[in-house]
């Protein structure tokens, strides 16, 4: 039978004269434990188990032997996108004027639009764009707005990770990754009784993008959704048994494009018209010399954490990685790698880097470097 790998590093502090006194009992129980369950499940089990003030190791279970740490990935990626950009950092997206086009610059912001933030802060998710909305409009008056430029990476194949599996796509955690994001990257889906019929209702809503509703009713909720290239069409398909206020998250294909869409309509909504369309563009082919900055939407570094490590939100992980390094996934993962040997001492030899999220099974990890890390973000001088 093929084994499977768990890899599982604990950090306990054991300063407290109880547990400084239990270590040694600590240490037993916790081998009886490894050793149960690798004989009744067959598996490789890594543990390492560090007191924090003194360094010293209380326990450990092949402790050097590299794991797929799959979301442990996220407290490494955390520590490299503190170690290079600092805690005062913040990500920045820039709406300027040039002519009469409007540029919306990226900055690898996550949580644009993030519903569980907006509940959290008592606004809507269209509330930066609405901020932006306004800016616009003063700036221009009665005048149309020309093109909305998206200043973004602009091809759609480089959103996801080449060793991110297919099929995880489709999915919340496997949402593709921009420059320019809103809404976690997903769209929301709710089923609401209308007239009689249950129907979808999807957010982000824009009037440039089309809900085209092929659902029937059935015995069980079993439906899909599925946009469009440009995501400007979805379509959902499938059975509906009944309403349901609480939101499934399907990935969008084209998050810069979406905001967009959705950043139109509520220029429209706010009563500034738009003659132009939406234009995508890598970064640096857009001169900003000559723009003028109208607003900003500023974003705290450790916002960005707590989302991806308290919901485990892949894209959060994925935005640190990619802005503390060269934008690229290859190019981050090797300055990544450098950076945690080099500041937090961890083993080279026990380290790779392929993502910052954990999803591709590339990663490579040790319990023992886990531990030194968490030890050294604990206790060092930063």
């Amino acid at each position: 039978m093929k084994l499977s790998l768990a890899a599982i590093a604990f950090c306990f502090a054991l300063a407290s004269p109880a547990w400084a006194g239990g270590a040694q009992s600590l240490s037993r129980q916790l081998g009886e434990l490894v050793d149960e369950f690798q004989r009744t499940s067959r598996a490789a089990v890594g543990v390492s188990v560090v007191d924090l003030p003194t360094g010293r190791e209380v326990f450990a279970n092949s402790a050097n032997q590299v794991f797929i740490p799959a979301s442990n990935q996220k407290l490494l990626t955390s520590a490299f996108a503190l170690a290079r950009l600092g805690g005062t950092f913040q990500f920045t997206t820039t709406v300027a004027r040039a002519g009469n086009d409007v540029i919306i610059s990226g900055d690898f912001d996550p949580t644009l639009g993030d519903p569980i933030i907006a509940a959290a802060q008592g606004v809507s998710i269209y509330h930066q764009l609405d901020r932006w909305s306004q800016a616009i409009r003063a700036s221009f008056g009665q005048s149309a707005v020309g093109d909305i430029i998206l200043r973004s990476r602009a091809e759609a194949g480089e959103f996801f990770h080449p060793r991110w599996k297919r099929r995880h796509r489709s999915l919340w955690y496997g949402a593709p990754v921009a420059g320019l994001n809103f809404h976690d990257n997903c769209f929301d889906v709710t089923f609401v009784k209308r007239a009689g019929r249950i129907v979808p209702r999807v957010a982000p809503a824009s009037r440039y993008i089309r809900v085209i509703n092929q659902t029937r009713p059935g015995p069980r909720q079993l439906w899909r959704l599925v946009p469009s290239e440009s995501d400007s069409v979805v379509t959902i398909s499938g059975r509906v048994k009944s309403a349901s206020a609480d939101p499934l998250s399907v990935a969008m294909t084209d998050p810069p494009m979406v905001l967009g869409f959705v950043l139109a309509d509520r220029l429209a909504r706010a009563g500034a018209a738009v003659k132009g369309g939406l234009r995508k563009l890598d970064a640096g082919r857009v001169d900003l010399a000559e723009a003028t900055v109208l607003c900003d939407t500023r974003t705290g570094i450790f916002e960005v954490i707590r989302r991806a490590n308290k919901r485990s939100l892949n894209l959060a992980a994925e935005c640190l990685l990619l802005r503390a390094g060269d934008g690229t996934w290859p190019g981050s993962g090797d300055l990544m790698h450098k950076t945690l040997v080099e500041k937090f001492g961890l083993a080279s030899g026990e380290l790779v880097i392929s993502d910052g999220g954990g999803l591709s099974r590339a990663n490579k990890g040790s319990p023992r470097n886990v531990t030194k890390l968490l030890q050294a973000m604990t206790t060092g001088p930063d």
